[in-house]
C-alpha cells in the first residue's frame, strides 16, 4: 500500500485513504488529469470488491482516468469500528467522503452494476441536494437495479433451487470470465472471510429498503430529466439465462418443489420481459441516451464481456466532448 499523502490526479497509484474512524482502499489509473478531464468512477454490486472490475480496468486505464474503490468491509477497507447501517444513501455518502479526501475533483462518469446502480443513483441525489448536480457528466448502468428491482429480485424460488450450488460453476461464469485463474479463485477466498460475510449481509440486507426510499425521490419521473443532456447508457445481459442454469441443476440434482418445465419457461419469459422494462428505465435520466446488449452473458457482464462496457463509455466520453 502507498502512502495516502499523493496526488490522485497524477500517476497511477492504489492505498488506503482515511476518512473519520477508518480508511477504505483506493485505486486509480490511466492517463493525468487535467482539469476538466473526466474520471470515470466504478460502484460495483453489493457483496462486490473492485478485484472483479481489473478486465473493465485494464480496458478503460488507456484511454480515460479511472477510480476504483472498495466500500467499508470489503476488499481491502477496513471495517467501521462503529458501524452506520450500510444504506445505499449511507453508502453514498461515503464515496463523496472518499472523493474530498483524496482530492479527486469533478467531472464524474459514473459506471455502476447491479445493485451499485442505487447507489449511483443515491450519489446523484446527494450532488442535486449539494447544488453539484453537473459534478455528474456521464452514467453507464450495467444490468442495474432501480427503485422497483425488488419484483424481481430476491426470488425465492431461484433462491431455493441454488442452495448448495456453486453458482460461479453453474451458472457459468466461472467458466467463462475473463479474470485470470488466480484472481478467478481469489473470489472464492474473498467470500469465505468473515469480514466479507458480514459485510454481504449487512448490505444485502438493506438493498429492499434502499429501492424503496430512492422511489420516494422520483428521480426517473424529473421534468426536464435529471442529467439534462449528459449522456446516460443501459448495458442489458441475460439475467434469465443464469436462472434458467440453476434450475438445469437442480433438476440434475433431483430436487424437490421446483416448477415444472412449461411453468419455469413462462416464468423466464415474464421475467425477461420486466426485466428489460425496469433497466431501461434508467434512461429517463437523460435527453440523450444509448443502449448496449450482451448477447454473451448472463448478469455478470463486467466479467465477461467488458469489451461492451468500454464501448459504452467511450459513447459517454465522446458525447461529453461534443457537449462541450
Amino acid at each position: 500500500m502507498e502512502p495516502t499523502n499523493i496526488n490522485w490526479e497524477q500517476g497511477e497509484h492504489e492505498g488506503l485513504i482515511s476518512i473519520a474512524n477508518h480508511s477504505l482502499f483506493l485505486a486509480v489509473y490511466g492517463p493525468n488529469r487535467r482539469p476538466g478531464d473526466p474520471i470515470v468512477i466504478i460502484v460495483p454490486n453489493a457483496a462486490s470488491s473492485t478485484k472483479q472490475w481489473t478486465p473493465v480496468r485494464r480496458l478503460l486505464q488507456p484511454i480515460v482516468r479511472t477510480m476504483l474503490y472498495d466500500r467499508s468491509g470489503l476488499g481491502d477497507s477496513e471495517e467501521m469500528p462503529n458501524p452506520t447501517t450500510p444504506t445505499a444513501e449511507n453508502m453514498a455518502i461515503e464515496l463523496d467522503a472518499l472523493l474530498g479526501a483524496a482530492h479527486i475533483t469533478p467531472p464524474y462518469v459514473i459506471v455502476c452494476h447491479s445493485y451499485g446502480g442505487i447507489i449511483a443513483r443515491e450519489f446523484l441525489h446527494l450532488k442535486q441536494f449539494k447544488g453539484e448536480i453537473r459534478d455528474v457528466v456521464g452514467m453507464v448502468f450495467v444490468e442495474a437495479d432501480q427503485e422497483n428491482t425488488s419484483a424481481l429480485r430476491p426470488d425465492e424460488t431461484v433462491q431455493r433451487m441454488s442452495q448448495g450450488q456453486d453458482l460461479l460453476r453453474v451458472t457459468g461464469l466461472y467458466q467463462n470470465m475473463v479474470l485470470d485463474p488466480e484472481d478467478r479463485d481469489g473470489l472464492y477466498r474473498e467470500a469465505e472471510t468473515e469480514k466479507f460475510k458480514e459485510t454481504a449481509e449487512a448490505e444485502c440486507g438493506q438493498a429492499a429498503n434502499s429501492r424503496l426510499e430512492l422511489g420516494d425521490k422520483k428521480q426517473l419521473e424529473a421534468d426536464p430529466p435529471i442529467l439534462g443532456s449528459f449522456p446516460v447508457s443501459v448495458v442489458i445481459g441475460d439475467t434469465t439465462r443464469d436462472h434458467e442454469r440453476i434450475y438445469e441443476a437442480a433438476v440434475r440434482e433431483g430436487k424437490e418443489d421446483i416448477p415444472s418445465p412449461a411453468a419455469w419457461r413462462r416464468r423466464m419469459a415474464e421475467y425477461r420481459e420486466l426485466d428489460g422494462i425496469l433497466q431501461l428505465a434508467n434512461l429517463n435520466l437523460s435527453t440523450t441516451r444509448s443502449i448496449a446488449i450482451a448477447g454473451s452473458s448472463g448478469h455478470d457482464i463486467h466479467l465477461t464481456e467488458p469489451d461492451t462496457i468500454l464501448e459504452e463509455v467511450e459513447w459517454v466520453l465522446d458525447t461529453i466532448t461534443k457537449l462541450e
